[in-house]
């Protein structure tokens, strides 16, 4: 039977995709972390979870398109609403930390793992779909010692909101809620490079041939993602960003329930020493295969 609770510095990730290496490094120095009843800020606690699990997601196992999703994501913590949070293999690039929704869609938190650790820092009840995280979290907020002690070992500061490590990779990341819906509609398939991509077939306007002037090229990006080559391609002719994505409505970061006292600190620097030994890869966050 599985289990939920990771082992020392491995999750339940598919075999080809790496645990990033400053999640190891913090359950190696403070392996206590691990267990679910050990919340690490807020309501977050880290998990382990199966792909074949993680289809739920996308419609369950027998799902093609939300299997192949399933493994294009390594899930390592949970909330008590069922939500997830995992690494996300993006099909441009990158291994992004994403929030999976109990009830469908999901959204970009951090570029990387170790972002997603200081952001963690700060002590945020929970993570929803919604909210930019410009605010603080509310007064009493709470985040294990443990962390706190990792991180400052690290030299890595804890900022006082999350919207920077957020907007970052909202910016790099646009459009992960819409890859969520191409899972749970079917329309992911291997690509020859083997990750998951749009389906063929898909209701896209044709690439203009030879450029095209700009109003052709805006034409063609009708029906077409956010991050499509296409999409990109026209708004850098154009010199324009794409906005962040659209939020579901729903109530922002909350406050988290009060944990034992003892193994907690007010969200503030530690003045003690960091919890295990300094990791090798630093800031880095470069991924161990």
């Amino acid at each position: 039977m599985h289990s939920n609770t990771p082992a020392a510095d491995k999750f339940a990730f598919p075999a080809d995709l790496p645990v990033p290496q400053p999640l190891r490094d913090l359950l190696q120095a403070c392996p206590q972390l691990r267990y679910s009843s050990a919340s690490v800020s807020g309501f977050f606690a880290f998990h382990a979870e199966p792909p074949r699990a993680v289809a739920r997601y996308f419609g369950g196992e027998g799902h093609a398109s939300g299997q192949f999703a399933a493994q294009q994501l390594g899930v390592f913590g949970t909330q008590p609403d069922g939500a997830a949070i995992a690494v996300w293999r993006a099909p441009q690039g990158g291994m992004p930390v994403v929030y999976l929704g109990s009830e469908g869609g999901g959204r970009v938190l951090a570029s990387d793992a170790l972002q997603f650790l200081r952001l963690l820092g700060i002590g945020y009840g929970e993570f929803s779909l919604s909210g930019d995280m410009d605010d603080s979290p509310e007064e009493g907020s709470e985040v294990a010692r443990e962390l706190l002690e990792w991180l400052a070992g690290q030299g890595l500061a804890v900022p006082p909101t999350g919207e920077d490590i957020v907007s970052e990779a909202e910016q790099r990341w646009p459009d992960f809620d819409g890859w969520i819906e191409d899972a749970v509609q079917g329309r992911l398939q291997q690509s020859a490079s083997g990750s998951a991509a749009p389906a063929a077939g898909a209701a896209h306007a044709p690439a203009p041939e030879g450029g095209g002037s700009p109003w052709v090229q805006m034409l063609a990006c009708i029906g077409r993602r956010i991050d499509d080559p296409v999409v990109r391609q026209w708004l850098a002719s154009v010199g324009a960003k794409p906005l962040k994505p659209a939020r579901r409505t729903t109530t922002g970061p909350t406050s988290p329930r009060s944990p034992p006292a003892s193994r907690f600190l007010p969200r503030g620097p530690p003045d003690t020493e960091a919890c295990g030994p300094r990791s090798e890869t630093g800031a880095s966050g470069a991924p161990m295969s």
